[in-house]
């Protein structure tokens, strides 16, 4: 049987989510997610640019994706995970765009180490 996660959205912007194996909360401010509280003494925390995501036009993604970034508003540019209260990873996205202000390159960094760079092509 598949597990359900039941979600629960209360009037300060903030979801709180919980399923047979984990319980959490989610923090939302302009659309983005900026902090995710994953119950487990693990807080993951999101920076973003002001600039157009590159799944921003795609009608009905964001509901598609579910907790995914992709369908948030904005580019993350920094993230911090802290396990007990202390910072565990940091990740950095170094991030060109084009004219209309949409990713055409994202290069990924993790604890100072290159993952990888995302093209992005747009038509």
């Amino acid at each position: 049987a598949p597990i359900m996660t039941t979600y629960i959205h209360n009037t300060d912007g903030t979801i709180l989510y919980s399923s047979k194996n984990e319980n959490g909360k989610l923090i939302f401010k302009n659309g983005n997610l900026i902090e995710w509280d994953m119950g487990i003494n693990e807080i993951k925390t999101y920076e973003y640019d002001t600039k157009n995501n590159p799944f921003k036009n795609i009608l009905g993604y964001s509901e598609l994706s579910g907790i995914t970034f992709e369908g948030f508003k904005n580019n993350i540019i920094k993230e911090t995970n802290k396990v007990n209260g202390f910072a565990d990873e940091s990740g950095k996205n170094i991030i060109t765009y084009n004219s209309d202000g949409y990713p055409i390159e994202d290069h990924e960094y993790w604890n100072g180490n290159s993952n990888g760079t995302t093209k992005y092509y747009y038509e």
